[in-house]
């Protein structure tokens, strides 16, 4: 019965190969021309492609420095360096099976998460801060606790958006009312700011149709900010 259940293992093993070089094959493919659609994107419209740019914002995505920035895509827009870029990070799962001899074997599952990323410049440095789209937990805690010293006044804001910072006076200098609709109209995703480098990211690949949008959106919140904080500065803050 043993040997029966080996040579089963062994035709399983030889069916999975079988099947499993095909699908590399396709997705290799598959790569090969999206990357030649970045790459006749970015010449149609003067941008440059870079695969696994080396970049100090990787750590403010989802995983940081486990995952790897694959592609940019970057020009200028109005002026404004801008980076469009793809970013995936893999969560590695190991799972115990019995072998149907008495004992186990482990499988590895690896689920790679991909996120298109938009990175713009700001004129100047402002204080670190990051908006996000509240969870339940997050719109319970407010319920309860109450508004935060980084709340705007604007309850409909205030419910759906978190903001973290270490400077909760700023807000009232950068977070401008277009910014504000703008967010209630979901029209921005998640976005942080460190220095003068703003980045939004969304789950998905990186599709070369989607650079103008993401270029847009991203440089719509860089000049708001840039606007909006003009008048800040620490020795105001708390004026």
């Amino acid at each position: 019965m043993a040997e029966g259940l080996i040579a089963a293992a062994g035709l399983l093993c030889l069916l999975a190969v079988g099947l499993t070089i095909p699908l590399v094959i396709a997705v290799r493919r598959r790569e090969r021309r999206r990357t030649d659609r970045l790459q006749a994107w970015a010449r149609a419209n003067g941008w440059t492609v870079t695969p696994k740019p080396v970049v100090h914002w990787r750590a403010r995505l989802p995983g940081g420095d486990r995952g790897v920035v694959t592609v940019a895509v970057s020009g200028a827009v109005s002026g404004r360096p801008v980076s469009v870029a793809e970013y995936a990070v893999s969560d590695v799962h190991v799972t115990p099976t019995p072998d149907g001899l008495g004992g186990t074997t482990t499988s590895t599952t690896i689920t790679t998460h991909h996120f298109t990323v938009a990175v713009a410049a700001l004129s100047r440095p402002m204080p670190s801060v990051a908006v996000e789209r509240r969870g339940t937990a997050s719109r319970l805690a407010r319920a309860v606790l109450g508004p935060s010293e980084t709340a705007t006044g604007n309850a409909d804001f205030d419910r759906a958006f978190r903001i973290r910072t270490a400077d909760p006076a700023a807000v009232r200098w950068w977070c401008t009312p277009s910014l504000i609709d703008a967010h209630l109209r979901w029209q921005i995703p998640d976005w942080s700011l460190t220095g003068t480098d703003v980045l939004t990211y969304r789950g998905g690949r990186l599709d070369p149709s989607t650079i103008p949008a993401e270029a847009g959106r991203i440089t719509f919140l860089a000049a708001e900010l840039d606007r909006g904080g003009a008048g800040y500065s620490p020795s105001v803050r708390r004026g």
